[in-house]
């Protein structure tokens, strides 16, 4: 019975002064975590760099998001130049714009009308005819309402172009500028990640203290 109790006794002795030793281990584990950990994000704000997640760099994502925008922008603006060059080079009546157009398909329903109407009273009367000269005068306003719709649809196509180039300019020069920035952020964001990698074995160091 004295064996066992001696023996609980030097183990508790034991106990007490392994306690008071984490203890003093702990302290001193807190300390060097919260200085290694302040470290890591001194140097983040000091040098710009921003997380979205552990690994995610802000200036790198937003890198990514600007070169899927150029992609798209390259891509409208390929389809749109080629709407244009196809506007200048094909005959305006064959454009599927000009095809497609609703006012023009009445003008053209209009015009049809007209002529067949004047062919049907030139059957009866000479072109001097008031009767004539009515339908001619409508014709041809028909006709200058169709070059003017037709105009605006080259002037809209050729906007369009103009606008998708200038956003693909715009958009190309904020990703050459961001790449500038991520590759300059390149170095320092390995010094983070050795400075992060060191917070992150002291915080596994005290956690494991507290366990014990």
């Amino acid at each position: 019975q004295e064996y066992i109790e001696q023996n609980m006794d030097a183990r508790w002795k034991m106990s007490q002064r392994t306690g008071e030793f984490l203890s003093k281990q702990i302290d001193e584990m807190r300390v060097k975590l919260e200085r290694s950990e302040d470290a890591v994000q001194e140097y983040a704000r000091r040098n710009g760099l921003l997380f979205t997640d552990e690994k995610t760099n802000v200036s790198s994502e937003k890198l990514l998001q600007l070169q899927d925008a150029l992609s798209k922008a390259q891509t409208d603006r390929v389809q749109k130049q080629s709407r244009w060059e196809m506007a200048t080079t094909a005959p305006v009546d064959t454009l599927p714009d000009m095809l497609d157009d609703r006012n023009l398909q009445d003008y053209e329903t209009r015009l049809t009308d007209l002529r067949r109407a004047k062919a049907e009273l030139e059957e009866t009367y000479t072109a001097d005819n008031p009767k004539v000269k009515r339908v001619d005068a409508q014709i041809a306003s028909v006709v200058r309402r169709m070059e003017l719709q037709r105009d605006d649809i080259l002037r809209r196509i050729k906007n369009e172009y103009d606008e998708s180039m200038r956003r693909e300019k715009l958009i190309e020069s904020d990703y050459r500028k961001q790449a500038g920035i991520v590759t300059d952020q390149g170095d320092k964001s390995i010094t983070y990640n050795i400075l992060k990698r060191e917070a992150d074995t002291n915080r596994q160091l005290y956690d494991s203290m507290l366990q014990r």
